[in-house]
């Protein structure tokens, strides 16, 4: 969007009306006129007409100082796609003015968001005997790319008007009589109010109008119609941010098996330290914005399978003393994500180790549309169970995914655990968490409805026992080996006041989307073959099958047998990671009564309770659609959602909308093979580490979301519990 000056000037003769020189407007391009005219003494001042170049001119707004003389400031709009060259004339129906002044300037690519009856989007202000004017400004339609315009008028000449913060002057008139002057200033997106200042105490009044970019798509306007509010807790580090800006300042790594060996890291028994595929603040996500291609160096990864893996790093490491490592040497202990200064970066100012950019990326979601066409052929590449035939039960459905990208995951085990191991238990660098939502529409050309919703997040369990799956529909990423991730799917809630926009409740550090806070506490677990035990500190999968629980066995003895075979394993006393190989001694005897019952702390699975932000008094972060009212939200901070399509930043494109076609950071969708023109990113958004053959506090893939709502969906079917 370009802003292109047309005309200003003013006038002291006495006339009814008055015309501007000759201008030429653009095709398609939004005119906006700015007006001032002085009245006789004694008189309020007359609103006036324009007319001319063969548009039809839209009177936004006008507002007058009321003081002899009489000074009124008037805005005008129109666009047409062939308006006429020619000069623009002010009426005043007859009535004598003894001032005037105009600024006239047109914008390109852009829509004004005001029709003839509605006045969203203008503001007006009039104050006596200020040095300054601030008119503060509706939510913006588009948080960094709408454009804020704004006009003062002064009711005497003083010193020169100065703009506000970020805005930037047009024209400035001052009538040599002295009678007044007008001042235009605009700027491009962010900030809360438009305002002016100058010397000496003057009587002043203003106009501010937004504009917006051109009229949005109707997959833009479906998935701007779903759009979340979310609830985050007030002590919360982390918010859903853009995925590229992210990838832009990380490096690209190479990594062979095993993946928690350092070795493997950057090119298996070649010397120390070890460099990445890509450098840091070096990877260029689109072809041509600078840097080594993201798309020339992704390679072809099946989880599980591959012998070779790919991962992002931002900020390096740390060891079990917080000692930072931020490169991959002989001597460096890489055993946890390094997460502090990913907080700092997204949250401080530059001089406190933050990053403008990644800051800004902040409050954004990405979003995409699964046709039936679409669903149809990725379910199809399953074969058990049929979800083909579960697409087949809906009617016309489509699934409208909502991607939320987290630069860090937080997940420590129980609070009562206050060891390392227990407090980077779950945690990495890199998280993504997910909102479907299943659409369906009786015909082919009606509107889609919201059906169902699916929210991702951690295994939900029986608040009476941790070891106990809820009756719910809820299925697993499968690709990570931790089973982090899974997507719960219920029937679609409107909530009052709220349109179709979702409530939703974030938890604490991970990041798990709830619709209901449920007094903010949810009891969450893991799945029963991967508990983590004595607070962490044993952490690998054991291969078992629960049984019934038998109480004569739980208890002192129970657990005396079992810690009796962890102290024959040399399994006790560690202090750090490194616990698991010696424990497959006794995997496959019986000890599920291990498992549930026991009170003791740091012995038996981990439960954990998950906090969440929450309505009312909640002083946490919400955010929201732009222009939605949340009401009762005590001292939170509102923050609008600021995802964009087509925001250009220092010459890099930034969409919110996915295109697998031509964005390399989504991973090939199933059934597609790479190929010279067509590669996806299907390695981890944040760093391998240590000592971790679960791969629980290694950076996260992105996960099929389509494939685990139709699994939990159909599971809950099948529970009759949907």
């Amino acid at each position: 969007m370009a802003r292109h000056n047309l005309t200003s000037g003013n006038s002291t003769e006495k006339r009814s009306s008055y015309a501007t020189e000759t201008i030429t407007i653009g095709a398609d391009r939004v005119v906006l006129a700015f007006v001032v005219n002085v009245q006789d003494p004694g008189t309020e001042a007359t609103i006036p007409a324009l007319v001319g170049n063969g548009l039809n001119w839209q009177r936004l707004a006008s507002v007058q100082i009321v003081a002899a003389p009489h000074r009124r400031l008037t805005c005008f709009r129109a666009v047409s796609a062939a308006p006429i060259p020619g000069p623009a004339t002010f009426d005043f129906s007859g009535q004598l003015q003894a001032d005037f002044i105009w600024s006239i300037f047109e914008y390109d690519d852009i829509n004004l968001i005001v029709d003839p009856d509605v006045t969203l989007g203008v503001r007006t202000n009039t104050l006596d005997n200020v040095d300054n004017i601030d008119v503060l400004l509706p939510p913006l339609t588009h948080w960094s790319k709408s454009i804020v315009v704004g006009a003062v008028m002064l009711n005497v000449p003083g010193q020169t008007v100065f703009s506000g913060d970020g805005l930037t002057t047009i024209h400035e008139q001052i009538l040599p009589d002295g009678q007044g002057s007008l001042q235009t200033q605009d700027r491009t997106g962010g900030g809360s109010s438009v305002s002016w200042s100058w010397q000496g105490l003057q009587r002043a009044a203003a106009i501010v109008v937004e504009v917006q970019p051109v009229p949005i798509s109707d997959l833009e306007k479906l998935v701007r119609r779903f759009e979340p509010i979310m609830f985050f807790h007030p002590v919360e580090r982390f918010f859903p941010s853009c995925a590229k800006r992210y990838l832009e300042h990380c490096a690209l790594w190479n990594a062979e098996t095993p993946f928690d060996v350092k070795d493997a890291w950057g090119g298996k028994g070649t010397p120390f330290p070890r460099q990445p595929l890509i450098g840091k603040g070096q990877i260029a996500a689109l072809p041509g914005e600078g840097g080594t291609p993201l798309r020339d160096h992704v390679v072809k990864i099946v989880p599980g399978q591959s012998e070779i893996d790919q991962f992002l790093d931002l900020t390096g490491w740390k060891d079990a003393d917080h000692n930072f490592a931020t490169e991959v040497t002989d001597t460096s202990r890489n055993i946890y994500s390094n997460r502090d200064p990913i907080a700092f970066l997204y949250t401080r100012e530059s001089a406190d180790g933050g990053d403008p950019q990644l800051r800004n990326s902040r409050y954004w979601y990405h979003a995409e549309f699964l046709d039936k066409a679409r669903l149809r052929f990725l379910l199809g590449t399953r074969f058990a169970p049929d979800l083909v035939k579960v697409l087949d039960s809906l009617q016309n459905a489509a699934l409208l995914n909502y991607y939320f990208f987290f630069a860090a995951n937080e997940q420590p085990a129980s609070e009562d655990c206050t060891n390392i191991e227990a407090e980077e238990l779950g945690s990495y660098g890199g998280s993504w968490q997910c909102m479907s939502i299943l659409l369906q529409r009786s015909d082919p050309a009606s509107a889609y409805q919201p059906a169902f919703i699916g929210l991702t997040g951690r295994l939900s369990v029986k608040a009476s026992d941790a070891g106990s799956i809820h009756d719910l529909a809820q299925a697993a990423a499968e690709d990570d080996g931790a089973l982090r991730t899974f997507m719960k799917v219920e029937p679609f809630q409107r909530v009052e006041g709220f349109d179709d926009h979702p409530v939703l409740f974030v938890g604490l550090g991970t990041h798990s989307l709830y619709s209901s806070p449920r007094d903010f506490h949810h009891q969450v677990g893991y799945p029963v073959n991967i508990q983590p035990y004595n607070c962490g500190r044993y952490d690998a999968p054991i291969p078992f099958t629960p049984k019934e629980h038998d109480p004569a066995k739980q208890g002192i003895a129970g657990v005396g047998v079992f810690l009796a075979k962890l102290l024959a394993g040399g399994l006790l006393g560690i202090g750090t990671l490194g616990l698991v190989p010696s424990i497959y001694w006794i995997a496959n005897e019986d000890w599920s009564d291990i498992g549930s019952g026991i009170d003791i702390v740091g012995i038996g699975p981990d439960p954990d309770v998950e906090e969440t932000g929450q309505h009312g008094q909640s002083r946490g972060i919400v955010l929201r659609p732009t222009g939605v009212d949340i009401p009762d939200i005590g001292g939170a901070g509102l923050m609008n959602w600021r995802s964009e399509q087509g925001l250009v930043i220092d010459g890099r494109k930034y969409d919110f909308l996915v295109d697998r076609e031509t964005q390399p950071w989504w991973p090939l969708e199933a059934g597609e093979e790479m190929t010279e023109t067509r590669r996806g990113y299907n390695g981890r958004w944040g760093p391998l580490v240590e000592n971790d053959p679960l791969g629980r506090r290694a950076g996260m893939r992105f996960p099929p979301f389509w494939q685990m709502f139709f699994l939990a969906y159909a599971k809950g079917k099948d529970a009759g519990v949907l």
